[in-house]
């Protein structure tokens, strides 16, 4: 017990404390993060698990208020997929082409089939998806300027006016101008555009 109020106990303690301090402080004041990464970690990350061509899409009541769902939609994806978006589903619709057969597509995040948060987006050329720019390369997901993260193309066609040598030197050149493209049919990232 006498040990235990000792000088030598309480100072031992308080090393071991800014010893502690020290390395959290040394672990958060690394390098500093890019602009682009850094907005991608203040909007919330999302895994994008679907991102699809909506074939047609059918509704019961829908409408969405103040980012959530009111009333069911379903998302006609072809003939043997279709997925539901339940009332309170969060979410946003960015596509005015909902009424027209094949005029939009869909990014989901899934929890199995049912659908966690999604986004409808207008079709860019091609009947691709078009989101914004990569600002990372990390596990086989493209991290988006956004927070969106999502698979890519093990090559990813780069299509701008001047060759890269790399994907890195791509991002360092290009990169907060660039825009993600999306192949609905292989659903991961296939190529970026300046």
């Amino acid at each position: 017990m006498r040990q235990f109020f000792g000088w030598r106990f309480w100072g031992a303690l308080a090393a071991l404390a800014l010893i502690a301090l020290g390395i959290v402080v040394y672990a958060n004041g690394g390098e500093e993060e890019a602009p682009g990464r850094a907005q991608a970690r203040r909007d919330q990350l999302r895994l994008i698990d679907l991102a699809s061509f909506v074939y047609a899409i059918e509704d019961d009541g829908f409408t969405m208020v103040e980012g959530y769902s009111r009333g069911y939609l379903d998302l006609i994806l072809d003939g043997e997929r279709t997925i539901r978006i339940p009332p309170g589903t969060p979410g946003a619709v960015r596509c005015d082409a909902m009424d027209q057969v094949g005029g939009c597509g869909v990014v989901a995040d899934l929890l199995g089939d049912a659908v966690v948060w999604f986004t409808i987006v207008p079709l860019g050329p091609g009947l691709t998806i078009e989101l914004p720019p990569i600002v990372d390369l990390e596990d086989g997901y493209a991290l988006l300027d956004n927070g969106w993260k999502l698979r890519y193309a093990p090559v990813l066609d780069r299509r701008c006016g001047r060759e890269t040598e790399s994907f890195q030197e791509f991002l360092r050149e290009f990169g907060p101008r660039s825009t993600t493209i999306v192949d609905p049919g292989e659903n991961r990232v296939t190529a970026v555009a300046c």
